[in-house]
């Protein structure tokens, strides 16, 4: 808007659409969800987005993850909008996925993609050299993948601190799902409550949203009763978290560009994640901290056990984190990247 926008924004409303309107965008709301498919609510979705489109006839429109990307490819082309973005902000769960269904609808999605993401004044914006390569290997022309790492941080807002004293405090912050490694993380939490390791594991984040790998709370609360880690739900407050932790975790089977990684590198907080696309533009090995194998409980145990019984490497590698995020993903750097994708497309 700074820059001389007008902002509309098209989503499925929860609690923030007062908070969004209050900063001057406008927000148009949409029936669908992650989850399930109704026809007749695809449908209306779609063509709420045509209308729009046709309606604002929009200078640029800006797509983001794999749903919106379709839907909004379509109703791009039906409303005769030259310039699109379709930012593929990691590649979810039909991607990542071994379930039966995930299995069958992949090749759909591939041929999906490769229609939505092609056109002359259509850009890919991807977070990452893998996801970068799998859109190249679907079609798209080189000159139309667009590599933007992340969506910046505003680095004065997560400052670096001193951890708290005490007990070492391991956090993950992230949905509850399977395919983020929370399994994993709980078992490596059991393996190092009996080697006598004295370490807290909290997780943050909402259970039982609409995503199919998504963990129940029932589950949650068990492990949690179990003694194995501590669940405290949504927190708005992400800061915080990372005030009162000493070290971030993030074992996912596959990301973008992992926001939670990133506020917490802005904290100065050494990492541990899994080395899979998108957690290893974050975390480099041996230098803002350890990258394990995925799925591995065993070598993830290791790596948080090697950090919390070396006070040393942690605050080598949490200023480490800290440098990186000032010098390459600060908000102003990525912003800035972004407008300039804006004008090349638009003029």
């Amino acid at each position: 808007m700074r820059a001389g926008y007008e902002v509309v924004l098209l989503t499925r409303v929860d609690r923030h659409r007062q908070t969004l309107e209050a900063a001057g965008i406008r927000v148009v709301a949409l029936s669908w969800r992650r989850r399930g498919f109704r026809l007749w609510r695809e449908l209306h979705a779609l063509w709420v987005i045509w209308r729009t489109y046709r309606e604002e006839r929009p200078t640029v429109v800006h797509h983001v993850a794999l749903k919106p990307i379709v839907y909004g490819s379509i109703a791009a082309r039906l409303a005769n909008v030259r310039a699109v973005v379709n930012a593929v902000a990691g590649l979810g769960f039909i991607f990542v996925s071994d379930r039966a269904v995930a299995r069958w609808l992949r090749p759909l999605l591939r041929r999906g993609l490769r229609w939505a993401l092609g056109g002359a004044m259509t850009r890919s914006l991807v977070q990452n050299p893998d996801d970068r390569e799998l859109i190249k290997a679907l079609g798209v022309e080189e000159r139309n993948v667009v590599l933007i790492p992340g969506s910046g941080i505003d680095e004065r807002q997560f400052n670096a601190s001193l951890p708290p004293p005490g007990p070492i405090v391991v956090a993950m912050v992230s949905r509850m799902l399977w395919d983020k490694g929370v399994a994993e993380l709980v078992q490596a939490a059991r393996m190092l409550r009996e080697r006598g390791v004295e370490v807290t594991v909290r997780l943050f984040g909402a259970a039982g949203d609409d995503n199919p790998a998504s963990i129940g709370e029932r589950e949650l609360r068990a492990w949690e009763g179990a003694g194995d880690v501590q669940w405290r739900g949504f927190e708005e407050d992400v800061g915080a978290i990372w005030r009162s932790s000493h070290i971030a975790v993030l074992p996912s089977y596959r990301e973008g560009f992992p926001r939670a990684l990133l506020e917490a590198a802005a904290s100065g907080r050494p990492m541990v994640a899994t080395d899979v696309p998108g957690c290893r533009e974050i975390v480099r090995h041996g230098v803002t901290g350890l990258l394990v194998p995925v799925r591995d409980a065993t070598a993830l145990a290791d790596a948080i056990e090697r950090l919390a019984t070396d006070r040393d490497a942690r605050e080598r590698f949490g200023n480490a984190a800290r440098r990186m995020v000032e010098e390459r993903f600060s908000e102003s750097v990525v912003i800035a990247q972004h407008l300039t994708l804006y004008s090349d497309i638009a003029h």
